[in-house]
């Protein structure tokens, strides 16, 4: 299923259409367990690079930027020393190293997509996928979550974001994992927006690594993506993994059942979470993939 084009005119109507649609429709299932066997490959991407070039950055270089990039380019109203690109492909990359290597990175998204197969638009399988990611992903395993992390929800009616309790029914909008000083975000979603604008075409389900100040990832400047690239895998991957249950015989599984992943997330109880081999192996290979292709930026 994929709303017509007709419900395509106003990005939040068609938010609210397709939650409402979702609402009715959704068959009832089990998130216990990531299942990717419907999916084609996981593919990871640069969703969004902020670079900064003090004090100001000047109109003659943003227009340079424009004009040589593939990727989106915009301007920080917040930041006049600050412009963002949506979208860099490797090639805009590339050309950045080059040519702004000394440019400051102060933020940037790390994006990992589960796509169906060409000419599938089937959104309840992936409205199933992102519940089984939503009680199985664990980001306070990475050290920039600190061992903890603040789970939220965006409300359609009040279009703020929600604390989305353990033990609660999967929200039918995007899904945040905030570090305890949100300066580390972990984002899941089902992609039918575009910087927005709604699509035209597949939908498919994004969970998203954010960072404010990249340089705790080792990347100060434009120039230091390459060599981010071979350590990509091994200081992404935390983010994303994957459990599949609570080591030991935990009330015979049934807080895993119920809450998953999520009951560890704020308050520690000491709990080792089994890892989905399969899964977590997808996920890195994904990332070790644009990790190889940085590192040939």
């Amino acid at each position: 299923m994929y709303l017509p084009r007709k419900n395509l005119d106003n990005s939040a109507r068609f938010e609210r259409a397709l939650a409402e649609q979702l609402r009715q429709e959704i068959p009832t299932f089990a998130p216990n367990a990531v299942d990717l066997s419907g999916f084609r490959p996981l593919r990871a991407k640069i969703d969004c690079i902020t670079i900064a070039r003090p004090p100001r950055l000047s109109v003659a270089a943003f227009a340079e930027l424009k004009a040589a990039l593939k990727g989106k380019v915009a301007r920080r109203n917040d930041d006049p020393k600050a412009a963002t690109i949506h979208d860099p492909t490797l090639d805009d990359l590339r050309w950045l190293s080059t040519n702004r290597g000394g440019d400051r990175v102060e933020y940037i998204e790390i994006a990992v997509d589960a796509r169906l197969p060409a000419g599938t638009n089937d959104i309840y399988l992936l409205r199933k996928l992102k519940e089984e990611m939503r009680h199985c992903v664990a980001p306070q395993r990475h050290r920039l979550f600190d061992d903890k992390a603040v789970r939220e929800y965006w409300d359609l009616g009040t279009r703020k974001h929600v604390h989305d309790a353990v033990a609660k029914a999967a929200p039918l909008t995007t899904v945040w994992y905030c570090s305890p000083r949100r300066l580390v975000r972990l984002k899941l979603y089902i992609k039918t927006m575009d910087q927005g604008v709604p699509m035209i075409g597949q939908p498919f389900l994004r969970i998203e690594l954010s960072m404010d100040i990249p340089s705790w990832a080792g990347i100060d400047r434009i120039g230091d993506m390459k060599s981010f690239g071979k350590r990509l895998r091994t200081f992404c991957s935390p983010a994303f993994f994957m459990g599949s249950d609570f080591k030991g015989s935990l009330d015979d599984g049934a807080m895993w059942k119920t809450r998953g992943a999520a009951w560890d997330l704020r308050k520690q109880k000491h709990l080792v979470i089994t890892p989905n081999a399969v899964v977590n192996r997808a996920f890195g290979d994904a990332l070790n993939e644009l990790g190889q292709q940085m590192q040939r930026i």
